[in-house]
């Protein structure tokens, strides 16, 4: 009997031995071949799943694809558009003597082009209606038919304050040396100069007239100082190291135009580096246009001179600005200006006036057939790079 239950007792320990190796084995099948076969059928059938709702979706349909064609050829229209509208602009703009660009070293043009300069200025002079304060000398004795000095400076006062605005022909503009050189003519490299100058001074004339015509229009008053709301051209002067504001630390160059962009700027690293980022935030790319920096100060009446900024950089030209400042004239702070043509605060009028300064960027574009003082042939070659560069997407 004992040796019957031994050998069903060995049986049955063999056959639950038998059993738990199984479920081992099929435990360890499971966890090591079937779970993660599972995971990787489900993340399948999910990506089946995605791929088909991509397939039957808008995102890469052939209608949206050819909309997507549509939009990048008529982005090409504008862009060409943007530089024939560009080209048409500099071609409307004639240079103050013909012949002269792009490439004549005609000595005769040359002269003639300083007093063009100068009858330039004559010209916005008369844009603005402009003159210089005068007074005539005191001498302490009486004058003709019992005149006496006081009457006299009184009467000049009354006779200057008849301008729209105060400016000093050869004081408040953009005049090289050369202009006053009797002898030598201006060097090609300072005829193009001086021809940027000019259409850049034109701008600027432009907006500040339009403006004292507007006001004085709109309020139907008098063309006078005392009614105009800027009041005075104090200074426009071109350049880096002009364009820059009083008392400030603004960084700049000693070059003429804003450096010349290349990538290893963007990143500090090598490469040219240029001012601090600005409003405008642009570099010169010879070849497509040249960033040349101005700096204006002028005399208006306190409340328009938001008015003076949006037109500025809010008219059909190629200015931006990119830093003004504001300064309260009084009674006490006119008298410690020296830079001021008027002899008496009250040239001005009576309202609030205030000294601005404004800093600002022109763009000189050198596209081919656009501007008569660019070098076409040079032009022609790196507007060739800029529109690589472009396309490359640079």
């Amino acid at each position: 009997m004992m040796e019957t239950i031994k050998r069903h007792a060995f049986l049955l320990g063999l056959a639950a031995g038998v059993v738990a190796i199984s479920l081992a084995v099929v435990l360890m099948v499971y966890f090591v071949y079937v779970s993660p076969n599972e995971a990787t059928r489900r993340l399948l059938s999910s990506t089946r799943s995605r791929a088909t709702a991509l397939r039957k979706g808008k995102m890469f349909s052939e209608d949206l694809v050819n909309q997507m064609a549509e939009q990048v050829g008529r982005r090409k229209k504008q862009y060409d558009g943007l530089l024939g509208y560009v080209k048409s602009l500099g071609a409307a703009r004639k240079p103050l003597i013909e012949g002269l660009f792009p490439t004549s070293t005609d000595v005769n043009l040359r002269h003639r082009f300083k007093a063009a300069y100068d009858e330039a200025l004559g010209r916005f002079m008369k844009r603005l209606g402009a003159g210089t304060p005068t007074l005539p000398v005191r001498t302490g004795r009486r004058r003709g038919k019992g005149e006496t000095d006081d009457l006299a400076l009184a009467e000049a006062r009354q006779e200057y304050r008849k301008f729209t605005m105060f400016v000093h022909p050869k004081q408040s503009f953009e005049r090289p040396s050369w202009v006053d050189d009797p002898k030598e003519p201006p060097s090609p490299e300072e005829a193009r100069f001086g021809q940027e100058d000019i259409w850049l001074m034109e701008d600027i004339v432009e907006a500040i007239a339009r403006m004292n015509d507007d006001v004085l229009k709109n309020k139907n008053a008098t063309p006078v100082v005392a009614n105009a709301p800027v009041k005075e051209l104090i200074e426009i002067s071109i350049g880096c190291g002009s364009a820059t504001l009083s008392d400030t630390k603004m960084q700049s160059t000693s070059e003429r135009y804003r450096p010349v962009y290349t990538p290893a700027a963007r990143g500090g690293f090598g490469g040219q580096e240029g001012r601090a980022p600005t409003l405008s935030g642009r570099y010169s790319k010879h070849g497509f246009y040249i960033v040349l920096p101005w700096r204006l100060a002028v005399v208006v009446e306190a409340r328009y001179a938001g008015e003076l900024i949006r037109r500025l950089k809010g008219g059909e030209t190629f200015l931006s600005v990119e830093a003004w400042s504001m300064n309260p004239i009084t009674a006490t702070s006119f008298e410690q200006m020296r830079n001021l043509t008027a002899n008496l605060r009250d040239d001005y009028g009576k309202q609030g006036i205030a000294y601005v300064e404004v800093v600002g960027e022109s763009l000189v574009f050198q596209l081919p057939g656009g501007r008569v003082a660019t070098l076409v042939t040079a032009a022609k070659a790196t507007a060739g790079e800029a529109a690589e560069k472009k396309t490359s997407g640079e």
